[in-house]
């Protein structure tokens, strides 16, 4: 099962709290953190890949992730 880390965000978007856990998916990730963190706004990760930022209301959102050809080396 893949391990997924999730950030609780104040207001100010500072991390107060973050947690690991070992779920099936990603919805169950999702609902998992929701529970957890239901006064905070969420930032969800699977290791690298960022999965959804849920605000304090329950509104989720995902930034798109560039396609390799637009991604930016250094």
């Amino acid at each position: 099962m893949p391990e997924y880390k999730f950030y609780c965000m104040n207001d100010a978007g500072h991390i107060v709290k973050r947690h690991d856990i070992v779920v099936a998916d990603d919805v169950a990730a999702l609902e998992r953190a929701k529970e957890i963190c239901s006064e905070y706004a969420i930032e969800l990760w699977e290791r690298a890949r960022f999965i959804a930022h849920v605000s304090k209301d329950g509104t989720a959102s995902k930034f798109p992730t560039p396609k390799a050809d637009e991604r930016t080396s250094l």
